[in-house]
């Protein structure tokens, strides 16, 4: 099987090695790496990426990895990575695509699994499957696969672990949609399901794995096929995604616009009716709580409230 890899990142190469590294020791060896740098650079900071690559990758895969950046393409970066993802897997030339983040690692076999995987859901199913593996994060297993959204509460229902079933021997599961940091199926599926461009901060996973599902193309959760997510530690309001005034005016956005284009009418006047204000009022609570001290919480508060007004009214 014949695969390339797409790697969004704003981080120094140095911390996008181990990522790399894992590459590198694959059983099966992507025939293209594509790491597109979202950040502006100068010419001192794209040399010295190069340097870092040939100082610690071996031969054949360097010729293997293209840098995308604002030095070697005509690029523009500080974009959501959802624009960076849609932009540069139309240059992938593999059948096949990885998208994983700049902080995850794999085992030397995950791509001969989801190969065999991918091999073996085709020929039950007689299409082809997009596969989300399961995130390992500081010890803990998180299934990243969601089985539907509850539009009362306001928050995606978590796939359920007595439903895995085999294909191969692999457990797998079917959802709905994911927040994955790694997916991997037909090039064909990212073209004709890009990540959503108005959201960001998982959404854009959520709309894109939402998108498929409902086009009835196999969303496979696989239970065994590990992605290691080497996150740092988050404060509470970083994990909510509203630690700046500009995430928070994002979370407002995102999860009016979530709603707008997957609910169907009476989803949509479940949520927006009973459980909108809530939730917003949570958001403004968890601030109040956790905000480092009054005035950054006030801007966060505002820009909440400020971004769920702006979309909840938009007609775009």
């Amino acid at each position: 099987m014949q695969y390339s890899v797409v790697i969004p990142t704003n981080r120094p190469i140095a911390a996008v090695l181990p990522t790399l590294q894992s590459l590198q020791k694959q059983t099966i060896s992507a025939t293209q790496i594509i790491i597109v740098y979202d950040k502006l650079l100068t010419q001192n900071d794209y040399d010295s990426m190069q340097h870092v690559i040939r100082n610690n990758m071996q031969a054949w895969m360097i010729e293997r990895i293209s840098i995308i950046s604002n030095i070697s393409h005509d690029f523009q970066p500080d974009q959501w990575v959802s624009v960076v993802r849609n932009t540069w897997i139309q240059y992938a030339d593999s059948d096949y695509i990885l998208c994983i983040d700049d902080d995850n690692t794999i085992a030397s076999n995950c791509i001969q699994r989801l190969s065999t995987l991918v091999h073996n859901a085709k020929m039950k199913y007689n299409q082809e499957p997009l596969i989300v593996p399961t995130e390992y994060h500081k010890n803990t297993i998180r299934s990243r696969g969601y089985s539907g959204f509850s539009y009362l509460f306001g928050i995606p229902v978590a796939y359920h672990e007595q439903k895995w079933f085999q294909i191969g021997d692999d457990y797998v599961g079917h959802i709905q949609f994911a927040s994955s940091n790694c997916l991997f199926g037909h090039k064909d599926i990212f073209k004709q399901h890009p990540f959503s461009e108005r959201m960001s901060f998982i959404y854009e996973d959520f709309a894109m794995t939402a998108s498929v599902y409902r086009a009835g193309i196999p969303l496979i959760l696989a239970h065994s096929i590990i992605v290691n997510h080497h996150m740092r530690t988050k404060t509470p309001l970083e994990d909510s995604y509203i630690a700046t005034p500009a995430h928070a005016y994002q979370k407002g956005k995102n999860r009016i616009w979530f709603v707008r284009i997957l609910g169907n009418r009476r989803e949509k006047i479940c949520y927006f009716v009973l459980w909108l204000h809530i939730h917003t009022c949570a958001l403004i609570a968890k601030t109040v709580r956790y905000a480092p001290g009054f005035i950054p919480g006030y801007m966060i508060c505002y820009a909440i409230i400020r971004g769920t007004r702006a979309w909840l009214f938009s007609k775009k």
